[in-house]
């Protein structure tokens, strides 16, 4: 098992030596019961993971995620490896690359510290659109969060291009009644979203979100479109 210290979003890159066929389990997780053990799930949700299969080249193999962001602290590797079969392991930090909109500072350390942890959150959570979080359970557009979080976002990073486009989503995602689903984009297939309505203050989120665009930014064309 393998502990990185920090929560992060990003992907993993594993180097290792393994018997052609040989399947290899990567797992993810944010939380860990033990210090030998991760949980099967969390939060009554099933632990996130990726499964290769070795080639069993001689040199040593390279794995890496492509198609997938993972939330994690924690990750486990499994199979049927040799203790020393991992040689290397990597995890590379995914964020957003908007620019710093503000910052500051307090002569108390814990509140410097809570500061920062907020301001790395928010470079986890506003990339292509406001999430409520960069933990695989949490990744999800939240109407009634990504509404709360704008205020936040925008004194601390160009939250700009990421609200942009998930008005978009908002506009397409609203139903014939004029309801929204609590999840936007809404999520389809197995624990669907997609025919639910939000809540009062998720229903808000376009109105919300566009005029507060045009408020801090003069975006009037996505208040216009809205």
């Amino acid at each position: 098992r393998y502990d990185f210290g920090a929560n992060l979003l990003g992907r993993l890159r594993v180097q290792l030596r393994a018997d052609p066929g040989s399947v290899v389990r990567v797992r993810y997780e944010e939380a860990a019961e033990s210090a030998d053990a991760l949980p099967e799930s969390w939060a009554g949700a099933p632990s996130c993971e990726d499964l290769y299969v070795a080639a069993g080249d001689e040199a040593e193999a390279w794995f890496q995620s492509v198609f997938a962001l993972h939330g994690f602290r924690y990750v486990e590797v499994s199979g049927a490896l040799d203790p020393d079969a991992v040689t290397d392991i990597t995890a590379f930090e995914i964020t957003t690359a908007a620019p710093d909109a503000g910052r500051f500072d307090f002569d108390d350390p814990l509140l410097n510290q809570l500061h920062e942890s907020l301001q790395r959150t928010l470079r986890h959570t506003v990339i292509s659109h406001p999430t409520a979080g960069f933990g695989v359970r949490r990744r999800l557009g939240l109407t009634l969060d990504g509404r709360a979080q704008l205020g936040v976002a925008a004194c601390l990073l160009d939250a700009a291009p990421a609200y942009r486009s998930w008005v978009r989503d908002l506009v397409d995602a609203q139903q014939p009644d004029g309801t929204f689903p609590p999840v936007v984009p809404p999520l389809l297939g197995r624990g669907a979203t997609l025919g639910q309505q939000a809540g009062p203050g998720g229903a808000a989120a376009l109105l919300v979100c566009a005029w507060s665009l045009y408020r801090r930014y003069g975006d009037r064309r996505t208040l216009e479109m809205s």
